[in-house]
């Protein structure tokens, strides 16, 4: 079995500052985003190129425990 290693570690949620709960990280399929839930919202991650993109869309649904199965690229 492979050790994963994280080499390139840097921030990418939550750049102001603000305090705002984060929780519940998970990688999409095929690894090349990270899915994360945060005051209430469902963000996704791209690793390749960074941008962070707000993807929940029902302002009354609990995203709190995203898989990243479906997730939207």
């Amino acid at each position: 079995m492979t050790k994963r290693t994280i080499t390139n570690m840097k921030p990418f949620a939550n750049a102001e500052g603000k305090k705002v709960w984060f929780a519940y990280p998970r990688f999409t399929k095929g690894e090349a985003s990270i899915v994360y839930h945060a005051g209430g919202k469902l963000f996704l991650h791209t690793l390749a190129d960074g941008p962070t993109k707000q993807v929940s869309t029902d302002a009354k649904a609990d995203y709190r425990y995203p898989h990243g199965e479906a997730t939207p690229n």
